[in-house]
C-alpha cells in the first residue's frame, strides 16, 4: 500500500500486492514522486520482500519510462482512494490495520526495540536540490504475543543482529554474479518505509531515532 498526500489536503491510497503484480510499489511511488500535483510525502505499508521490490524501491529516480498507474487501477491490480490528511502516525497506524485486513492476520503489535532502520537519499528528478529520504525499517524481530508464548526465541531474532552500517552496505553492495544481498538477509521479513521530500541540508539533520520513535506501537 502506498500513501501520497496531494496540495489540495487529500491523500491518495494505493492498494494492491508488489508479490502479485511486480513492479507495482515501485512504479506508484514513482507516479507519486513526478508527479506535481502531489507533496513528495509517501508512506508505504508492511510488504514482504520478494523478487526485487526493495531495489526498485530504490530506483525511482531511473530515466525508464514506467508503467502508468492508472493502467495498474484499470486493469484491477490496485485501487485508488482519497481520504483526508492525517497525521504521519494516525496515518502509518491506518495503513498497518489495511494490510493486516487484507491479509486477516492478527492485529497483534509488540516491539522488541531491536528493529534495524537504514536511511537512504535519494535525489528528486525534477525539483534540484530536493531530495526523497526513504527509511527502510526491518520488523523481521517483531513478535507477536503468540510468538513469545510459542518460543522463548523467534527464528526471526537471528536478523536482529545485523547493524545499521551492515544493512546499508548492502543496500549499496554490487554481486552481479549473486542474488541481490539483501534478499538473503531480510527474506521473508516484514518491512515499513516512508520517503519524504526535504531540503538537502534539512536531510541530513533527520536522525534515525527519530524516526524509530514514530514507530506504531500498541
Amino acid at each position: 500500500m502506498v500513501v501520497g498526500h496531494y496540495q489540495t489536503g487529500k491523500s491518495c491510497l494505493v492498494l494492491g500486492r508488489d508479490r502479485e503484480v511486480p513492479g507495482l510499489l515501485s512504479n506508484s511511488i514513482r507516479h507519486i514522486t513526478q508527479n506535481f500535483k502531489f507533496f513528495l510525502s509517501i508512506n508505504v505499508s508492511a510488504y514482504e520482500v520478494y523478487d526485487n521490490s526493495v531495489k526498485d524501491l530504490l530506483k525511482v529516480t531511473a530515466n525508464a519510462k514506467p508503467q502508468s498507474l492508472d493502467e495498474f487501477v484499470k486493469r484491477g491490480w490496485a485501487e485508488l482512494v482519497c481520504l483526508p490528511v492525517l497525521s504521519d502516525e494516525d496515518l502509518n497506524l491506518l495503513v498497518i490495520r489495511l494490510w493486516y485486513a487484507r491479509r486477516k492476520l492478527p492485529e497483534i503489535f509488540q516491539s522488541s526495540g531491536s528493529h534495524l532502520v537504514v536511511r537512504v537519499v535519494v535525489p528528486s528528478p525534477l525539483l534540484p536540490g530536493k531530495v526523497g529520504t526513504l527509511h527502510l525499517v526491518d520488523m523481521a524481530g517483531f513478535r507477536t504475543e503468540e510468538d513469545k508464548q510459542n518460543s522463548s526465541q523467534s527464528a526471526d531474532l537471528r536478523y536482529i543482529n545485523l547493524t545499521y552500517k551492515t544493512l546499508y552496505q548492502t543496500l549499496n553492495g554490487k554481486t552481479p554474479d549473486q542474488p541481490w544481498p539483501l534478499l538473503r538477509l531480510l527474506h521473508p521479513s516484514i518491512l515499513f518505509c516512508c520517503i519524504k521530500l526535504a531540503d538537502k541540508q534539512k536531510a541530513n539533520h533527520i536522525t534515525l531515532s527519530n524516526f524509530c520513535r514514530k514507530r506504531i506501537k500498541k
